[in-house]
């Protein structure tokens, strides 16, 4: 197997592979002369690798160049483009205007057109969403800097950030659900339709965005630091 040189650490050297695939190794296991650019072969003997000089080494002299470079001469995914872009604008969006509903909204659903037998459990549910809303904000906000500084923790740290909201939304979908079991149908559709689209947006969105950090050659080229 063969991979390029695309990073230069104090301990370690930083392989792609022609998967896409990413590799960290430490400087010791290479014995020999190299630069960055250098496609080096890998070999594997039981359990132990061995890397080796590749005899057509094609230099490049910068990360920019490498990745306009590949087998077929064509571009390859990168940079804080397409999606990942997108991704980036929504979310800032959605903490701003998910903020405001937060803090202006009354969300004491009590005192929609009738009664919740069980209020004091109404009113534990939408205080832990309003906790848990603040606390994935405050988290949201940090790993965006670290997509923006293009980190590569911030992949599985979004996966982990968009399966929280997924699960509440579920959660919060069956706490509703035997909650408004106990009222009369006008209030029941009437909060069905205030809370209904947004815990339908948040599962489609969670599941779509997860599946894309998941598996986009873009994220993974581009969130390599």
């Amino acid at each position: 197997m063969q991979a390029k040189i695309v990073k230069i650490d104090k301990n370690t050297v930083t392989l792609k592979n022609r998967s896409g695939k990413f590799i960290d190794i430490k400087k010791s296991k290479l014995k020999f002369d190299y630069t960055l650019g250098d496609t080096i072969d890998i070999d594997k003997n039981g359990d132990e690798y061995y890397y080796t000089p590749h005899h057509d080494t094609d230099k490049i002299t910068s990360m920019d160049d490498f990745y306009e470079e590949d087998a077929k001469g064509t571009k390859s995914l990168n940079g804080i483009n397409g999606l990942l872009s997108f991704f980036i604008v929504t979310s800032i969006l959605g903490l701003v205007i998910g903020t405001i509903n937060t803090i202006s909204t009354d969300y004491n659903f009590s005192r929609l057109n009738g009664h919740f037998y069980n209020f004091y459990t109404a009113e534990a549910l939408l205080i832990t969403e309003n906790f848990i809303f603040f606390a994935v904000t405050i988290y949201q906000i940090v790993n965006l800097v670290s997509i923006i500084t293009k980190k590569k923790a911030a992949i599985s740290r979004q996966i982990f950030i968009l399966s929280i909201r997924l699960l509440w939304a579920i959660i919060a979908t069956i706490f509703i659900a035997n909650l408004t079991s106990d009222i009369d149908s006008v209030s029941s559709r009437q909060i069905w339709f205030n809370y209904l689209p947004e815990a339908i947006g948040a599962t489609v969105a969670s599941i779509l965005w997860i599946i894309y950090f998941a598996t986009s050659k873009r994220v993974r080229n581009t969130l390599t630091y």
